[in-house]
């Protein structure tokens, strides 16, 4: 039994006991806390997924649902191109929860930080989301553009050093490490491929066979010191004449040595070449020589300890240094025995410089921000009128028009708001309102409202845009900015032809302006050639003195007579038919591949210099350029000789773009007797400017939407292979800055040096007589006159295709020859023979 002391003594053991129970029952709070957490980072990191997917897949509804896509699509229009911002946000929290790091200074600090992504985002890119663009004009209304972007960049490296804790001197300190850091590599591989080229260049001298008796003095450059051998060698001035000097221990030099003088004769006419490494020895300044020196190295004497017998006397060292193998230029033949391509290089022209256009433009102007909500809540009030649910979701604001990007409400058809253009535009008050239905790429129908305030795009800006400076292509045309403000260029290579419609006044003159002007500010006389053809006569005579034009009338170069507009082309169509032989013989597909071979073993066909008259490649030297040829009004020359021309211009179109022949057609009234089925069918890329009516949309475009344009440079842009056209505005260059550009090319090559397409001028004057006796279509003309027993212009129009011209010129002949009598006012002409002239003998008078 225990005694009363043993209890006492006991007591505390029991209460140690109950302790360990409290410890138990708070184990279950913490498992729940750990669990709580992981639940909170399992749902952030698969929201942060599931945005990060209708984000980037908002057009995919059987992917992401319609849910997912309605808020895929509200998240990228309210946030913009930050919007994507969220997925690492959400990341983040999810982090967080797992290390349990919740505090007010992440939360805060990351919410400022990514408000002030959004309004940078719209204040540099404009990609800033309705929030960004609400959030920037207001902030720009107290402090304008440059405060806001001020103030805003500081606030967002102020709350970078608060987020990650790194201050600014230590990233300067790590830029200033990287410095040091590539500086040191750059150099060690600089020395190592110095060590690299030197032990190649000693291994290739091994080869060489040395003769024992003779050695080589070498001296070679180092940056800061040079090596002499140690076994010095004295050289006589006696070549054959070798003496060997005492080797000098090492120790000994470094007490004795005096400063050594070294003389470089002047260069020989033998080259200096380097020989093999020098050996470990005496160390001395660091000494430079020209390219072909002969060497004499003098050597004075060592004082107090004297090792050589000859004290203070000079050891004079001379070497002279074999030549190496020399190449010779490969010779120039005379171009008019052997190849034509073999021309001497002329000295290369100069290009122009954009300050040409930059001196005549005004600077820029800032864009000032408006308010386009009012519009914006206008235009869906106008569309809640006649029951159609629609919201505003973007805005593309343009140079000349602001595109609102309108998502209709599930169930709304879409031929319901298109219908509704007009009275959209009776709403609005607008000047015309063009919809595209919907947005290629987008789930939205674009309503495109003219600016009050339109901003002009000068030619000076598309040219020097990156996009127009980085293309490799001689033929890169800059046509004016998007309705996001981006610069249009195109390629007229990858075109390759170009049909350019519109009323007059729209822009078409100014647009076939800037296209010459692109080529002209982009290629030299002897890479692009033009054939300009203007009926109108002041279009294009500016041009007329360029170097680039070729023609065939010398006097006017620019050619404005459709007879001889259809004579161009046909000589056109003769040097397309020279180069494709041309190109056949030396087995190349197009004039790239043609343009790389060697000058040297390019072929000839055998009777291309019998038959050739106006192979414009061959009187150019090498490469062949490309041709361009412009016609300012298909219209007038369709209305003289259609069959000629269109036969012409569709050959032109069919086959000659491997040839680098480029057709560039402009016209003001756009029939469907001017711009033919088959023209239309063979220049897929066209522009068409503000039209009169529907039906002149479609024959350019084959859709409608030109009627829409509002002029002044307005144009819908379709290239080739696109489903559907852009609206671009058109960039100005006045004729001032045109002007000055022909004058830059103008004094660069005088006159006497234009190249024209060669013809036959004793048959020109034959048949530039006030009556030709001769035509091509004189026998046919005859036997249609014979077979109808009638003398009609009109029937003659019709039977051989030919213009009205041509066909009267056709009746006078046949007066002349005597086969119809003379016009005798309202009676028809009399036929005076039964049987063609041409076949048989000439028959007496009916």
């Amino acid at each position: 039994m225990l005694s009363p002391e043993r209890k006492i003594s006991e007591r505390p053991k029991k209460r140690r006991a109950s302790k360990t129970k409290v410890i138990k029952k708070t184990v279950p709070q913490k498992e729940k806390y750990y669990f709580s957490n992981e639940l909170l980072t399992l749902c952030f990191a698969s929201l942060s997924i599931f945005v990060f997917f209708i984000l980037l897949l908002s057009n995919r509804s059987d992917l992401v649902g319609v849910w997912g896509m309605t808020l895929g699509s509200s998240l990228k229009d309210f946030f913009g191109l930050p919007g994507f911002l969220i997925v690492f946000i959400l990341g983040g929290l999810a982090f967080i929860s797992w290390k349990k790091a919740w505090s007010f200074k992440f939360i805060a600090g990351g919410f400022i930080f990514f408000l002030n992504i959004i309004l940078l985002t719209e204040l540099l890119f404009d990609k800033g989301g309705t929030l960004g663009h609400a959030g920037l004009t207001f902030i720009s209304a107290y402090l304008g553009v440059y405060g806001s972007g001020l103030i805003l960049f500081t606030v967002l490296l102020m709350t970078f050093i608060i987020l990650t804790g790194i201050s600014l001197g230590r990233i300067f300190s790590f830029c200033k490490m990287f410095y040091y850091l590539s500086l040191f590599l750059y150099k060690k591989i600089i020395s190592l491929m110095d060590w690299i080229f030197y032990v190649s260049e000693d291994e290739s001298e091994e080869d060489e066979p040395v003769d024992e008796e003779k050695k080589e003095i070498c001296v070679k450059k180092k940056k800061e010191k040079k090596v002499i051998p140690e076994d010095i060698q004295e050289v006589s001035e006696n070549k054959n004449d070798v003496k060997t000097v005492e080797t000098i221990p090492d120790e000994k030099v470094q007490e004795d040595l005096n400063t050594q003088v070294v003389e470089i004769s002047p260069p020989e006419e033998e080259p200096f070449s380097f020989c093999e490494e020098p050996q470990e020895g005496i160390i001395i300044d660091e000494i430079e020589f020209p390219e072909k020196p002969s060497v004499k190295i003098i050597e004075e004497t060592f004082s107090q300890r004297e090792v050589i017998d000859t004290e203070e006397e000079k050891v004079e060292t001379e070497e002279m240094i074999e030549p190496e193998e020399t190449f010779e230029p490969a010779v120039m033949y005379n171009i008019n025995s052997l190849n034509p391509f073999l021309l001497e290089p002329e000295k290369e022209l100069e290009l122009p410089p954009l300050s040409l256009l930059l001196d005549l433009e005004p600077p820029p102007k800032p864009d000032v921000p408006e308010d386009r909500s009012i519009i914006a809540s206008l235009l869906e009030d106008t569309l809640a009128s006649f029951g159609v649910t629609a919201k505003v979701v973007h805005q593309e604001i343009g140079p000349s028009i602001t595109r609102y990007e309108l998502q209709p409400a599930k169930g709304v058809r879409v031929n319901k708001i298109t219908s509704l253009s007009d009275d959209i535009a009776l709403a609005l008050a607008a000047l015309s309102v063009r919809l595209e239905a919907p947005i290629p790429g987008k789930s939205a129908i674009g309503i495109e409202i003219p600016n009050k305030k339109p901003k002009p795009v000068y030619f000076g800006e598309i040219l020097s845009s990156p996009a127009f400076q980085n293309s490799p292509s001689k033929l890169t045309i800059g046509l004016g900015k998007d309705i996001t403000g981006n610069p249009i260029v195109g390629d007229l290579a990858k075109m390759p032809h170009l049909l350019i419609a519109g009323a007059t006044g729209a822009g078409k003159s100014v647009c076939l302006n800037s296209i010459v002007a692109s080529i002209l500010f982009k290629a030299r006389p002897n890479e692009v050639h033009f054939a300009m053809i203007d009926p109108k006569r002041v279009e294009l005579s500016v041009y007329k003195t360029i170097p680039h034009l070729v023609s065939i009338n010398r006097e006017h170069r620019v050619v404005v007579n459709p007879a001889e507009a259809s004579e161009l082309l046909d000589s056109v169509v003769k040097e397309m038919d020279d180069r494709y032989r041309l190109l056949a013989e030396n087995r190349v597909r197009n004039i790239a591949e043609f343009n790389v071979l060697d000058p040297a073993k390019i072929k000839f066909p055998s009777n291309m210099e019998e038959e050739h008259t106006n192979l414009v490649g061959i009187e150019n030297k090498f490469p062949m350029p490309y041709i361009v040829v412009i016609i300012d009004e298909l219209a007038d020359l369709m209305m003289v000789a259609p069959g000629e021309v269109e036969k012409s211009i569709c050959r032109l179109a069919q086959l000659a773009r491997a040839v680098g022949i480029h057709l560039v057609v402009a016209t003001q009234r756009p029939s469907v007797n001017v711009i033919t089925g088959i023209i239309k069918a063979n220049i897929p890329s066209r522009i068409s400017f503000a039209v009169s009516s529907q039906i002149d949309s479609r024959t350019i475009l084959d859709m409608a939407g030109a009627e829409k344009l509002i002029g002044k440079g307005d144009m819908l842009y379709l290239p080739a292979g696109a489903l559907k056209p852009q609206r671009v505005q058109g960039a100005f260059v006045s004729l001032e800055a045109i002007e000055k550009l022909v004058s830059f090319w103008e004094t660069q090559s005088p006159p006497e040096n234009l190249t024209d397409f060669k013809v036959d001028l004793e048959k020109k004057k034959e048949n530039t007589q006030d009556l030709e006796l001769e035509d091509e279509l004189l026998s046919d003309a005859v036997d249609i006159v014979l077979a109808s027993r009638s003398a009609s212009v009109s029937q003659l129009q019709r039977a051989l295709r030919v213009g009205h011209a041509r066909a009267g010129r056709l009746i006078d002949i046949m007066e002349k020859i005597g086969v119809v009598g003379p016009w005798e006012g309202s009676k028809p002409r009399k036929i005076l023979v039964n049987d063609n002239p041409f076949n048989g003998p000439k028959e007496e008078e009916l």
